[in-house]
């Protein structure tokens, strides 16, 4: 008997984020690169906020940050 592997629906989730001056956008896409999700938040607290729940439906999500390769390094 075939045994299958049921995976959660969060194991191959990235949430791309697109960062701007005055907004973010964010997209949820699964292994398969479909979205799920997207939204597009003011930067500020409560922006922020609002992505951080946003992303709260996939505790195990990767999270991909446009231009952040550079962040931290001099």
């Amino acid at each position: 008997m075939p045994v299958s592997v049921t995976r959660k629906s969060d194991d191959r989730v990235v949430i791309a984020i697109d960062p701007h001056k005055a907004s973010w956008t964010a997209a949820a896409v699964d292994g398969s690169l479909q979205p799920l999700a997207t939204v597009r938040v003011p930067v500020s607290r409560d922006g922020y906020r609002a992505l951080r729940r946003f992303a709260h439906r996939w505790p195990h999500a990767r999270w991909a940050v446009e231009g952040a390769a550079g962040l931290g390094h001099r």
